[in-house]
């Protein structure tokens, strides 16, 4: 499934045609997918067929998408992002272009950029592209 990242709102699903927000309950969430949730993971998370939904007071919180998910982002303050499909990047060239966006960006295990609000997931740096990209509002991680 292709989705269009906003990044600090959500996203778009292209499918549905549909806007993902944070702020939006499960029941909202499963609408603008067009398909039912999978089941609650890890306490309150939710997981659909491309993506994990973390939810705070019954509220999105956060979109983790798994790395079968198509993800674009379309804004100008990230010309070197806009086009690519995240998902389908070597994690070395994601890793690089989003630290010329964030230096201050957190570089564990992935990149974690508080000023872009994006991160990735990499298991091992041997998997050539990202096992999850996640977007979440600000202060999700205060």
């Amino acid at each position: 499934m292709e989705f269009i990242l906003e990044l600090y709102k959500g996203c778009k699903c292209v499918k549905t045609g549909k806007e993902l927000r944070f702020g939006m309950t499960p029941e909202e969430v499963s609408e603008a997918l067009g398909e039912e949730s999978q089941g609650i993971v890890r306490g309150s998370e939710e997981c659909y067929t491309y993506l994990t939904v973390d939810y705070k007071n019954n509220h999105a919180v956060a979109f983790q998408f798994y790395s079968e998910a198509v993800l674009y982002i379309e804004d100008e303050r990230y010309p070197k992002l806009c086009g690519k499909n995240l998902c389908g990047m070597k994690h070395k060239d994601l890793k690089k272009i989003i630290k010329q966006y964030d230096p201050d960006c957190i570089d564990d295990a992935g990149v974690q950029s508080l000023k872009m609000g994006i991160g990735t997931y990499y298991e091992s740096t041997a998997y050539p592209v990202p096992e999850a990209i996640i977007i979440f509002q600000q202060g999700y991680y205060d």
